[in-house]
């Protein structure tokens, strides 16, 4: 006869394993319904292991490919995690070793939000020494003008390289309004900037904690999602979504890849009400 713990046991893995059908129908549906990639959609289809663990959902990819592919649909997965009342979703590589945690506080940026239009690709440079490692960013870069992207020294923090797209984040919505020259000009002031000057400086602490012990330099494969704070000129504060990677040169000088993925209005922090 079972004992009333072994009943207990078994009802939570018909709740898990119903929790699971419904998480991956959920994603499924949204990743069709949104316009995900093509290869998004084939990933999350090539049998993707779904577990439950402590209200987080776990999505082990059977390939690097398809870990990288749903990666870049971090915001429909976040939105996905909302729905199910689910605080985080955990990507992991075939092998379980690596671990891409996505919060649920995150939101895929509209698609109906224009993005610049640029008609000959440049990237704003501040003085720094190319190597090769460098130059695959830099080339990246070029290669798609239209991601919001940038490239920070991580000893002094300062923005070094900025693509043209990244006027979205900067400039926000008004963004349309704005000539290409003054875009630009806004650009160039960027790349003078440390994250001192524009992170809430309590997240900022807790950035340079985890993206210090979570990224393994020039490993493509190496990449964290964080969702800081920043002040907009404007006064409304927001929550900058950003996929990280770390870079090293050959004198050993390390930098910080960044991409955005979405960006949240959030309430002022109580700290500042205060």
């Amino acid at each position: 006869m079972e004992t009333s713990s072994q009943i207990a046991t078994a009802a939570q893995k018909v709740i898990e394993g119903s929790s699971r059908e419904r998480f991956r129908l959920s994603l499924t549906q949204e990743l069709l319904s949104q316009g995900a990639t093509d290869a998004a959609i084939a990933a999350f289809r090539s049998q993707v292991d779904v577990s439950w663990l402590h209200r987080c959902v776990g999505l082990r990819c059977p390939t690097e490919t398809a870990v990288r592919s749903l990666l870049a649909e971090a915001g429909l997965l976040a939105s996905v995690a909302t729905k199910e009342n689910v605080p985080r979703v955990n990507l992991s590589t075939p092998d379980g070793r690596r671990v891409f945690p996505i919060p649920s506080c995150i939101k895929q940026r509209s698609r109906r939000t224009p993005m610049p239009t640029i008609a000959m690709p440049g990237i704003q440079l501040s003085s720094m020494r190319l190597d090769r490692n460098l130059m695959g960013v830099v080339i990246e870069f070029l290669e798609h003008p239209e991601r919001a992207c940038g490239l920070v020294e991580a000893a002094s923090e300062r923005q070094l390289l900025l693509t043209e797209g990244a006027a979205s984040i900067i400039l926000g919505d008004s963004f349309s309004r704005y000539s290409e020259e003054r875009i630009r000009d806004r650009l160039r002031e960027a790349t003078k900037m440390k994250r001192a000057d524009y992170f809430y400086l309590p997240d900022l602490a807790d950035f340079n904690r985890d993206i210090k012990q979570g990224l393994t330099p020039n490993d493509p494969d190496s990449a964290l999602i964080l969702s800081p704070r920043m002040q907009a000129r404007d006064g409304r504060w927001y929550r900058y979504t950003h996929e990280y990677r770390a870079i090293q040169d050959d004198l050993g000088n390390l930098y910080h890849v960044g991409r955005s993925i979405g960006v949240d209005p959030v309430p002022a922090p109580a700290a500042v009400l205060v």
